[in-house]
């Protein structure tokens, strides 16, 4: 019986590692999607780029429903978690911490009309 048990245990990590397979190609597609996601380039901004480097390009790309939903969750406590979050996920270009709070309302705006 040991010898069985010892067969199991094989297959079971086979099957182990055949789902960590699956999931790092699913890991793969999604990424690969989101590379593909539309981003469009996010002129107007209140600043003008004016105070970031010269090679700086912001953009964008429609919310998506979670983060729609996420935005219906806003309240007092959670307004900057919230709001930094969905630009976060929508906006490449630039770090979240370098943009202007000006700049920062103006991308909220633009995302929720882009969408």
């Amino acid at each position: 019986m040991e010898m069985v048990e010892i067969n199991e245990e094989k297959s079971e990590k086979k099957v182990t590692k055949s789902d960590k397979a699956t999931k790092n190609s699913l890991t793969k597609e999604k990424e690969e999607k989101k590379s593909k996601t539309n981003f469009y380039r996010i002129d107007g901004l209140p600043s003008l780029g004016k105070l970031y480097p010269e090679e700086t390009v912001i953009e964008g790309r429609p919310l998506r429903v979670l983060e729609v939903k996420k935005l219906t969750t806003l309240s007092e406590e959670n307004a900057n978690y919230v709001i930094n979050d969905v630009i976060r996920n929508c906006i490449m270009g630039i770090n979240l911490d370098d943009l202007l709070v000006a700049d920062k309302l103006y991308i909220v705006f633009w995302l929720r009309w882009l969408s």
